[in-house]
């Protein structure tokens, strides 16, 4: 059995079988006789098969090729939180900063400006912060203002900047101007008033005498052919009045009055001819109906 061995060792799996071979033609007469092997001889086939077969291996195969890339796999569950990290060191308080500068401020009057005269004569206040040595910042004084303020009254003819050097002969006087219209579709014997407004009240009201309707025989020289031109000389898209005077013009298409006959100019609430600080009133009557009327005013100060 040493040599089987060793030969099976040396000679590989041919060699395996070929003793197989021999030991069942040792065996084959009492195979023949009694038609299968003995329980110690198919042991002793087995056991030899077993052990030679074990020591023998293959010479390895060439390496396969590399396989296809698997599927991406699912995502994993998220883990659980990690635990609350240590606290940080508590920072450092910063130092208090210096107490700022509050800016000086000096006033200077328009005929001594500093230097480079920043408020071109005007005036104003220079502020600096002491030891900044930022440059000065300069708040000048506004110019004045127009003739009035709100809440004022129209301003008299004195008052400077209301003259009209558009008027013959130029006028003194601040003048503010409206437009104003009427219709009636009924016969009205008594009366039909329509309100004009001054948005800037007047100083004082007006009298009988100072105010003035278009269809007026004096309407545009109120001293009658005297030495001095003074009326209502302006039109409905244009309207003007003389200082302290109110003139109301109709527009070209109302001229003259049709189916309209004018009464005069009243005082708000009816209180006799002339206008009020506030307005006044045209009074019209419309005998036939179908009326209309329409222009502009002019109110100076």
């Amino acid at each position: 059995m040493k040599r089987i061995r060793a030969v099976l060792r040396a000679q590989g799996p041919g060699a395996t079988i070929g003793i197989i071979a021999i030991v069942l033609a040792l065996t084959g007469a009492a195979f023949a006789a009694s038609g299968k092997l003995t329980a110690p001889q198919k042991k002793e086939v087995k056991a030899i098969v077993k052990a030679e077969v074990k020591k023998v291996k293959g010479t390895p195969g060439a390496q396969g090729p590399k396989g296809d890339t698997g599927l991406k796999g699912d995502t994993g569950l998220k883990g659980d939180t990690g635990p609350e990290g240590k606290e940080g060191k508590e920072g450092k308080e910063g130092e208090e900063g210096a107490a700022g500068e509050s800016p000086v401020g000096t006033p200077f009057e328009g005929s001594s400006e500093p230097t480079g005269n920043p408020c071109n004569g005007s005036g104003g206040v220079e502020y600096e912060v002491p030891g900044s040595g930022e440059p000065s910042i300069y708040v000048c004084n506004g110019e004045e203002g127009s003739p009035w303020t709100a809440g004022n009254v129209l301003p008299p003819p004195s008052t400077p900047g209301c003259v009209d050097l558009a008027a013959s002969p130029p006028r003194e006087g601040c003048t503010e101007t409206g437009a104003w219209t009427m219709t009636g579709t009924t016969a009205n014997t008594n009366g039909v008033r329509v309100p004009i407004s001054f948005s800037i009240p007047l100083g004082a009201a007006l009298a009988p005498t100072n105010v003035h309707w278009q269809e007026e025989a004096n309407f545009a020289d109120f001293d009658e052919g005297g030495p001095e031109t003074i009326g209502c000389t302006g039109t409905a898209a244009a309207p003007a009045a003389p200082s302290g005077h109110l003139c109301v013009y109709l527009n070209g298409a109302e001229t003259p009055l049709a189916n309209v006959s004018f009464e005069g100019i009243f005082k708000l609430g009816g209180v006799g001819n002339g206008a009020n600080r506030a307005g006044a009133s045209l009074q019209f009557t419309a005998p036939t109906g179908e009326a209309v009327a329409r222009g502009a005013f002019a109110v100076a100060g």
